[in-house]
């Protein structure tokens, strides 16, 4: 089986690489972004070991298209306190969007170990990059947690049912 009869999970993306925003247009999306920007910058001053400030830049960052710095923040705020799961969760998304598959699995399992039930996209992912390395066996296992936390995530039983055929 080739990893192209696969599917895996991206947000939808603009054509600046960034996700679409909840109702207004991109105007007020950009406005609403600076602001944000603005906020979060303000309270990681005066609060810098707060991690879930640190989490909540590094996701405006990288909505903003600053990949880089994103990264940065989430990596800082893992270092203020490495138990916060969502946390390792998104730094696992960053590190996962860019091709960084090995970092995002480490991400992915510390999230999932901080926090089993987190989400049946964390799985979907960790069961991508299983396979991507071939790793088939944890592949399925890693879907089918998907499926018992999300049972209509279609993504995910696509790619069980494709996997299950080569079998």
């Amino acid at each position: 089986m080739s990893l192209h009869s696969l599917k895996f999970s991206r947000a939808p993306r603009d054509a600046a690489g960034s996700p679409p925003a909840p109702g207004g247009g991109a105007s007020c999306t950009a406005e609403l972004s600076v602001r944000a920007l603005n906020v979060l910058n303000e309270g990681v001053s005066a609060h810098p070991r707060s991690a879930p400030l640190l989490n909540n830049l590094a996701a405006v960052l990288e909505r903003r298209g600053r990949v880089d710095d994103a990264r940065a923040m989430a990596e800082r705020g893992v270092l203020e306190d490495a138990t916060l799961a969502q946390l390792h969760k998104n730094l696992g998304d960053l590190h996962y969007r860019t091709g960084r598959y090995d970092e995002a699995l480490e991400s992915y399992l510390r999230a999932t170990r901080a926090a089993p039930d987190l989400g049946g996209d964390v799985y979907l992912k960790l069961g991508n990059i299983r396979l991507k390395r071939h790793e088939r066996d944890e592949a399925v296992r890693c879907w089918e947690r998907a499926l018992e936390l999300d049972p209509e995530n279609e993504i995910v039983r696509t790619n069980l049912e494709s996997v299950k055929q080569v079998s």
